[in-house]
């Protein structure tokens, strides 16, 4: 007697088939679900920089003082910014970041707040940037010359 063998797969087979097809979802989802945590990440970094400056304003008409802001490059493709008290102390505060890259959007590299006017001479937006280097337009960080600071979206 001749044994046939049916057509079909294995319960074994179906398994493996299903496993596989699992692992590769679960890393397109991975994948995907990366993008969403970059954008997190930078609506974060920017919401923390405009913090940090509305306080520095904040804290420069409670004294009724001015300061200077310098960007400096500190890594490839990455700005600090430092900011020197104009209240005879000289005091210099600095803000970077190594989690995102932070942008100059100006042709001045140097910015004057005053303490008198209430005033930022000249306006000033800076970008945060994906770390990677993508080609994505980042998030503004706008600081307007009546010293209003503001957000921008991704």
């Amino acid at each position: 007697m001749r044994r046939t063998r049916k057509k079909g797969f294995t319960l074994v087979e179906t398994f493996f088939v299903v496993a596989v097809m699992g692992a590769l979802l679960s890393c397109i989802f991975l994948i995907g679900s990366g993008g969403e945590r970059e954008s997190e990440l930078l609506k974060r970094e920017a919401d923390g920089l405009a913090i940090w400056l509305s306080n520095k304003i904040t804290q420069a008409q409670m004294q009724n003082c001015g300061f200077s802001v310098q960007l400096s490059q500190w890594q490839p493709y990455n700005y600090e910014i430092r900011l020197r008290w104009l209240d005879g102390s000289n005091k210099v505060e600095v803000y970077k970041t190594q989690k995102v890259r932070l942008a100059n959007q100006n042709a001045s590299w140097n910015f004057t707040y005053s303490g008198e006017w209430h005033t930022v001479t000249p306006a000033v937006t800076f970008r945060i940037l994906s770390k990677d280097g993508s080609n994505a337009p980042g998030i503004p960080v706008s600081l307007s010359g009546l010293g209003y600071v503001s957000v921008g979206t991704l």
